[in-house]
């Protein structure tokens, strides 16, 4: 809760509102409620979208409560205002997509005076990888860096698994950029990513360029 309110980047206030919080309402589904001990997890032919956007469209009517303050999804660490959620929902159904960002936030950090790292943390709800997007400060538009991940988690949605490490794709500067498996994250909490770096640019801190390290294997749904 508290790195979701220090990276509301749509709500500046969110933070403040949802330390106002007394007490919450937990929305919840499953396929085991009331099932036999045996009965699967989940069906194979199962749909994350719709459940996600079944659960959101509650938690929706939720905040119609005079006392509901915001919409939390803890997964992708999201706060919402009942504006922002209503209008993000009715975005993603006048054009056919997912909503990604009522589920996973896309987050900014500064590793140092001239790197910086964007990531996203709540893409395993939809059964794909967290992305982490390694840049120079002063020479990328930030947004363009959302756009990036958000556009990979929709191609890796629609896609599956089909990244290896080292493949590269056009990255919002025009140029290339190379992906790499890792099983932990830069950022907390711990996770499965796919670190993104410039292809072809030669002074990525050692800490954080994929290429100076083993690879690893091909990510695989878990």
């Amino acid at each position: 809760l508290e790195r979701a309110g220090e990276q509301s980047w749509s709500w500046i206030d969110a933070g403040s509102a949802a330390n106002q919080h007394k007490s919450f309402v937990r929305v919840r589904s499953s396929y085991i409620f009331g099932a036999d001990e045996d009965s699967p997890i989940a069906p194979e032919n199962y749909n994350p979208v719709q459940e996600l956007t079944f659960l959101s469209n509650v938690s929706l009517a939720i905040l119609k409560h005079e006392s509901a303050l915001c919409y939390f999804n803890p997964n992708g660490e999201v706060l919402l205002s009942e504006a922002l959620l209503a209008s993000s929902l009715e975005h993603s159904q006048k054009h056919e997509i997912p909503p990604l960002d009522v589920w996973a936030n896309v987050r900014l950090y500064n590793i140092s005076e001239k790197w910086a790292l964007m990531d996203c943390v709540g893409n395993w709800q939809l059964d794909i990888p967290d992305l982490e997007v390694v840049f120079p400060q002063d020479s990328i538009n930030l947004q363009a860096i959302d756009e990036f991940i958000r556009n990979l988690s929709l191609y890796l949605f629609d896609s599956g698994a089909v990244i290896g490490d080292g493949d590269t794709v056009d990255g919002p500067d025009g140029k290339k950029w190379q992906g790499f498996t890792y099983e932990d994250s830069l950022a907390s909490p711990p996770r499965h990513v796919i670190r993104w770096v410039p292809a072809e640019h030669d002074s990525i801190p050692e800490e954080l360029n994929p290429k100076a390290k083993p690879k690893k294997k091909r990510w695989k749904l878990w």
